[in-house]
């Protein structure tokens, strides 16, 4: 028992120097650190839905000023489409990084293929003595099939973020179309028609110029890769085409129509950027 006492207390020192040892600290794997650096060339592509707002409006000529059913013709005439759909492209661009600064020019280029319409349905002309079962209708159609945009960038530049501000230059291809359509085989009101009836109508696809306005967000992934996200807002101003009919004999009065479209479009996208 004496020995078993002895050799207990001889082990004691050991145990407590052992638990007085420093604990080895858990070791953090090391965090992936990307280069921040924002210069150079890029290219990539992009996704996302586009809304927009075409307001019309007509504007007499001729015999329709003054005439009893204009002001009927010219509500049915003015409208406010609003096309949507989603879209897809590229684009390319060079940025040009000043510490957190940065400037940068962007180029892309969209398809649409956006397109709305409206139909009056049929009115019969304003009752009074000279209505004499007259009737027209409108149909109206706006579209957009592409668009393109360069724009400037000025961002800001935090680790592997960049915000941004960006406006510029628009082209696009749209359209717009509208037929006034009447029929009156008695001399009313309305325009006189053949049986077929008669219209004023017309049509202008052409390339417009306007300018675009937004901001965006772009991180990246690694030293290649970067996703971003973007929204703008792009006004095409106005286009318009002029229409005219004229009575067959022995009537023969001129019906003119100055028809006008406004077009503004915004957009949201995301997209994939390939840095060089």
């Amino acid at each position: 028992m004496k020995k078993f006492l002895a050799a207990l207390l001889c082990s004691l020192p050991f145990a407590a120097s052992a638990a007085d040892l420093p604990r080895a600290m858990p070791v953090k794997a090391p965090v992936a650190v990307i280069a921040s650096d924002w210069t150079g060339a890029y290219i990539g592509v992009h996704v996302g839905y586009g809304w927009g707002t075409s307001n019309t409006s007509v504007t007499p000529g001729n015999s329709w000023i003054g005439d009893p059913d204009w002001p009927n013709v010219n509500a049915a005439s003015t409208n406010s489409l609003k096309p949507n759909g989603p879209f897809g492209g590229a684009q390319i661009g060079y940025n040009q990084q000043f510490k957190n600064f940065l400037l940068g020019i962007e180029a892309d280029f969209s398809y649409f293929g956006m397109k709305k319409s409206a139909n009056s349905g049929t009115i019969a002309c304003l009752p009074n003595p000279d209505c004499a079962g007259g009737t027209f209708s409108v149909y109206t159609e706006t579209k957009g099939n592409w668009v393109s945009t360069i724009r400037p960038r000025l961002g800001w530049v935090n680790g592997n973020t960049l915000l941004y501000v960006t406006g510029g230059l628009a082209i696009a291809d749209v359209g717009y179309s509208q037929s006034i359509n009447f029929f009156s085989t008695v001399l009313d009101d309305l325009p006189h028609t053949p049986d077929g009836g008669g219209a004023n109508a017309g049509s202008v696809s052409k390339t417009q110029v306007g300018w675009a306005l937004g901001v965006g967000g772009e991180y990246r992934l690694d030293q290649n890769w970067s996703l971003k996200a973007e929204y703008l807002h792009i006004d095409l101003g106005s286009q318009g085409f002029n229409s005219t009919y004229v009575e067959p004999p022995p009537f023969g009065r001129t019906f003119s129509v100055s028809h006008t479209q406004e077009l503004t479009l915004d957009t949201v996208r995301l997209g994939l950027n390939r840095h060089f």
